[in-house]
């Protein structure tokens, strides 16, 4: 019979044992040059070093079983997959997750993305759809019938950040996963703060007609792909380059090397974005690479959607040779961007060296704080006595958020996620029952039963809700 009583005896978390068992796991592993990165292989070997210089590691830490790993059957682009030849498939049941746990430093800007091969170049695959967070806060939809990378930029607000697949129709699958930290003087998130999230659209290295600029270019590895001259409305561009020995710049230097021109205008057009209203926030950055143009010979207008957001804009207005822009606008389902030289004002039309397109996300906040710390001590607990059980394998993520781990149940309160609900009942699982079960101050029904459990129900507190057991 299983009673009441008992105390508990505090101990690290399973996240905050693993996230310090991983920290010192990467401090052997990575170069200095790259401190600070997490780059994942998945179904990799370990220490492996590719083209860009870039040390990776696989992702059996945290999922050792190999039964999901497949091969590519093709070669990818150098965009996505830096010659990665496999992919790991979760075989989930409805609306089901699984996550990666990274280490982060509170109040830093990272950049996090992930690689999902093209469908028809993984052997014995079936087309598939699911969704991808970071923390509980959807970042895209991801169609197996394309190749495609997923990327955004975030304020940690904890010591780790979760990267979550959902599935929704087939099996949710992933090849490589990587975090960045970015540096101090970043200005992505600028009169912005943690409560928002940056999902990339596109960012481009304009004249740049070989192959993605990255590390060691850029320091942060951002990947800066060349344009798609699909998107460009005027054929009559011109691409100028000029080599740049030294200069402030918040993007690499062999970026902005290079540019383009016209004598009037040129515009972008994104007819593929998402339907509804979304925010989105537009990076420009601007090199003079003519050394014959002089302050205020190159001065023009900057439209979004026919909208002038800059008008008479003058790169060395200020005595520097290099200017950027953050440009805030509201589109739905389209946007185009206009550069057009001012009449009767410029000498010469306007020039641009790079661009990135972020769509701004609301950051969604996850279940309360203490419930999560309890529920992964709970689970680690569990797990001690149970490895191998399917349930607890299913406990990847936010315990509530998108959807609850099987046995719980959740609510919102006071603006607060919380679980109010613990049912394993008949989960085959043994071992003592943790007593941490107890910190669930919002719990209100417990069922334990027909387990192999011994010992006692840990004690609850006179303040507890708890009616149930």
């Amino acid at each position: 019979m299983i009673g009441m009583g008992g105390r508990h005896n505090w101990r690290l978390t399973s996240v905050d044992s693993f996230i310090l068992c991983l920290l010192i796991l990467l401090v052997q592993s990575i170069p200095a040059h790259q401190e600070g990165f997490i780059s994942i292989k998945c179904c990799g070997g370990e220490g492996q070093t590719d083209s860009s210089s870039i040390t990776w590691i696989s992702d059996d830490q945290w999922y050792p079983d190999e039964t999901g790993c497949q091969n590519i059957a093709r070669a990818s682009s150098d965009n996505y997959t830096t010659g990665h030849d496999k992919v790991r498939y979760f075989y989930l049941g409805n609306s089901e997750k699984r996550c990666y746990s990274l280490p982060t430093t509170p109040d830093r800007d990272y950049l996090i993305r992930g690689t999902f091969p093209f469908s028809n170049s993984v052997v014995g695959s079936v087309s598939s759809t699911f969704d991808v967070l970071v923390g509980v806060t959807p970042i895209d939809l991801v169609d197996s019938s394309g190749e495609s990378q997923v990327e955004g930029i975030f304020r940690a607000t904890d010591q780790y950040i979760d990267f979550c697949l959902v599935q929704e129709t087939g099996d949710p699958y992933i090849s490589q996963l990587e975090l960045r930290p970015l540096s101090d003087d970043s200005s992505y998130l600028d009169g912005k703060d943690s409560t928002v999230l940056l999902k990339l659209v596109d960012r481009v290295d304009l004249g740049n007609n070989g192959i993605p600029i990255r590390f060691p270019d850029d320091p942060h590895d951002r990947i800066w792909t060349s344009q798609d001259t699909e998107r460009v409305s005027l054929s009559a561009i011109t691409t100028i380059n000029n080599t740049i020995s030294k200069t402030v710049a918040k993007v690499p230097l062999k970026v902005l090397e290079t540019a383009i021109t016209n004598e009037y205008s040129f515009q972008f057009l994104y007819i593929d974005l998402e339907t509804r209203d979304c925010n989105y926030t537009i990076f420009l950055h601007f090199f003079e690479l003519d050394d014959n143009v002089r302050p205020g010979q190159r001065v023009f207008d900057i439209y979004i959607n026919n909208e002038k957001q800059q008008a008479n804009f003058d790169i060395k207005e200020n005595g520097s040779n290099y200017s950027e822009l953050a440009l805030n606008v509201t589109a739905n389902g389209s946007l185009n961007l206009t550069l057009a030289r001012v009449e009767n004002k410029s000498k010469f039309g306007p020039i641009l060296n790079a661009y990135e397109i972020m769509q701004v996300r609301q950051w969604v906040e996850g279940t309360h704080h203490r419930d999560v710390r309890v529920m992964d001590r709970v689970k680690d607990g569990l797990l001690q006595q149970n490895k191998g059980s399917k349930k607890l394998e299913g406990w990847s993520g936010d315990p509530c958020q998108p959807s609850s781990w099987d046995g719980l149940a959740c609510h919102y309160s006071n603006g607060s996620t919380i679980i109010t609900k613990l049912d394993i009942s008949s989960s085959q699982l043994q071992g003592q029952i943790p007593t941490m079960i107890s910190q669930l101050t919002y719990l209100k029904e417990l069922n334990l039963s027909n387990n192999g459990f011994t010992g006692k129900i840990p004690e609850f507190a006179r303040s507890s809700t708890l009616t149930a057991v």
